[in-house]
């Protein structure tokens, strides 16, 4: 058992690297310590900046502030990618549960952190995984400890990856990919496009 922390919060960890649920109840333990005045269930609908600060309304009241921090993760706003077949039922923006692509060929747009987390956990359920990258490599941005493993699979091919190419059509049972070598077509089942946009004010 690893425990870190600081200011009087423990972060209790069974594992090397922190899991999700660890790192939800760490958080919800320094809510309640600190007394943060927290609003939950409450969307931001907009953002105005002011001479001095902001003013955010939100879907239950407003509030000023003098500063942002915008902490939406990976899954803020899609890219999309303005394809044939994009609006198939098939493919997917947003990235929950693994278990859901076991055993069907699934194909990860990208290179960041979560198209490679994606990649890993669908892959370690079963999936048949191909990534499809446009730059030459996995992005050094991604988590220290998640790029070698994820390297470590494209290298021994259980993670298949194209790179410098991109995803150029998609069918119900099929999809093209342009490669230096010229465009393939692989079966598929499924399309994570897990490329998201920043926000800016």
């Amino acid at each position: 058992m690893r425990e870190t922390g600081n200011r009087g919060v423990p972060f209790v960890s069974n594992n090397p690297k922190p899991t999700r649920s660890e790192a939800l109840e760490y958080y919800r333990r320094v809510a309640l310590k600190f007394e943060l005045n927290t609003k939950l269930f409450e969307s931001v609908d907009d953002v105005a900046k002011q001479d001095v600060g902001f003013i955010v309304t939100t879907s239950k009241s407003s509030y000023l502030t003098r500063n942002i921090i915008i902490s939406t993760g990976f899954y803020d706003l899609p890219n999309k990618i303005d394809i044939p077949g994009e609006d198939l039922p098939k493919v997917a923006h947003y990235y929950k549960d693994p278990h859901y692509y076991a055993m069907q060929n699934v194909i990860v747009i990208g290179a960041s952190n979560s198209s490679v987390d994606a990649a890993l956990e669908t892959y370690r359920k079963g999936a048949n995984v191909t990534m499809v990258v446009r730059d030459e490599s996995i992005s050094k941005r991604v988590k220290y400890w998640v790029r070698p493993d994820v390297m470590n699979r494209i290298e021994e091919g259980n993670i298949k990856a194209y790179f410098h190419s991109e995803l150029v059509s998609i069918a119900n049972d099929t999809a093209d990919i342009r490669t230096p070598e010229g465009i393939i077509t692989i079966p598929n089942d499924f399309v994570l496009a897990l490329i998201m946009l920043s926000t800016q004010f």
